[in-house]
Formats: structure tokens, C-alpha cells, sequence
């Protein structure tokens, strides 16, 4: 008599295609490494970088794939949470204001309205900060890359 062993609980099974990874997981790790060999070639190749050194360097350019591939929390990837995370910290919370008292009533309108202002005056702030810092990196960056081509 023929006998086959299945497993009794089919949400047991994973399927595995290289020691014990599946497609998804495979597919992800597979581009972390080709992404850090190929900062680890131009970093030695056209920056002259020592090998050691670009290894440390471009280890981190492995993260977002590794994270991509392997995070799964509450039925989410890393970047449907990190989406959600963020969304949630951008939103305003939801209040509501009583209008059986017309006077205060009118008067917590009035001191909505400024902080509305306010708000976004600071968003505004917020974002030309984040702007000039992400210039001055560039900026750094490019003198930095003249210095390696020119100088040296």
C-alpha cells in the first residue's frame, strides 16, 4: 500500500528554495549582496578606497533590501509599517468642540484659527531647515568628490 506523509497542518508549511529561505526572501537577499558589491566596487574601484574599509562602508546599502525581504509585523512589510508610522504621526488628532455655549464656543474657534497659524509656520520652518540641510550634505559631498578627483 502506497502511503505519502503530509503535514497535518498546512499553515506549518513553508516552502523553501535555498536553505530554507523562500522566493521572497531569496529574491531580497540576492539584491542586498549585488547592491553591496557594487558599492564595495566603486568604492575601491573609482573612489580608491582601501578594500576593509569600503566593506564598512557599503555594508549599510544592504539594510532597506534586508528589511524589505525579511521584516513582517502584523501581517505588514517594513514599508507598509514605516507608510502607516508615518502617516499616523502627520495626522492631526480629531477634537470636537461643544457649541452649547456660543461665547466660549467662539472663542475656542478663535484660538483654533491661531494655532492653524502657528502650525504651519512651523511646518513651513520645519521643512526649509530639512532643505538647507539636505543641500549643505550635497554641497559637502561635491567638495568632497572634487578634492578626491582633482587633488589627489
Amino acid at each position: 500500500m502506497l502511503s505519502i506523509d503530509t503535514n497535518s497542518d498546512i499553515d506549518d508549511y513553508k516552502e523553501s528554495i535555498i536553505a530554507g529561505l523562500n522566493l521572497k526572501e531569496t529574491l531580497w537577499a540576492g539584491l542586498g549582496v549585488v547592491s553591496v558589491a557594487a558599492a564595495i566596487l566603486i568604492l575601491t574601484m573609482l573612489i580608491h578606497i582601501p578594500l576593509t574599509l569600503s566593506i564598512y562602508i557599503a555594508s549599510p546599502v544592504a539594510v532597506p533590501f534586508i528589511l524589505t525581504g525579511f521584516f513582517q509585523k502584523d501581517g505588514m512589510s517594513f514599508w507598509q509599517r514605516f507608510r502607516r508610522k508615518r502617516n499616523k504621526k502627520l495626522s492631526r488628532p480629531l477634537s470636537y468642540v461643544s457649541t452649547e455655549c456660543k461665547a466660549s464656543y467662539q472663542a475656542q474657534r478663535q484660538e483654533v484659527k491661531e494655532t492653524d497659524e502657528n502650525a504651519e509656520f512651523e511646518h513651513l520652518l520645519r521643512r526649509m531647515k530639512l532643505a538647507g540641510i539636505v543641500f549643505g550634505i550635497c554641497i559637502l559631498v561635491v567638495v568632497v568628490l572634487i578634492v578626491v578627483f582633482f587633488i589627489l
